[in-house]
């Protein structure tokens, strides 16, 4: 067995032991590695709603984190579109409108700020389509 799916496995056990699941596991994990404290997590998340130009770093750095953590992102640290359709069931417009912001913002090289972008770009295209 590879050292990774080891690691994977006793973190997955671990977190289950504590009665969490592995998301409230990894959620908990990014919050702290970005050092967010709860109340400004739930500010920034709020804020996420109000589709901004900006946002602090440490919260671009935690939806990297999230989205790492469950797959989303490639060896690149770019969006897959694949395992992102299958794990939320993704009409096709929605793939297309990812595939365009991917297209879009592929030329941005920090990783946090790419997710920040991609995640704003499909909110403005969703927001103007609905």
């Amino acid at each position: 067995m590879h050292l990774i799916e080891i690691a994977f496995g006793f973190v997955l056990t671990v977190a289950l032991i504590h009665g969490e699941t592995f998301q409230e596991f990894r959620h908990n994990e990014c919050i702290h590695q970005h050092r967010l404290d709860d109340d400004e997590y739930k500010t920034m998340k709020d804020l996420m709603s109000t589709i901004p130009s900006d946002i602090d770093m440490r919260y671009k750095c935690y939806m990297h984190c999230m989205l790492m953590g469950r797959g989303h992102l490639d060896k690149d640290e770019r969006y897959r579109m694949e395992w992102i359709q299958e794990d939320y069931n993704l009409p096709e417009y929605h793939v297309r409108i990812l595939e365009n912001c991917k297209e879009q913002h592929k030329q941005i090289e920090d990783r946090c700020e790419y997710v920040f972008q991609m995640e704003i770009c499909s909110m403005e295209v969703l927001r103007d389509y609905e």
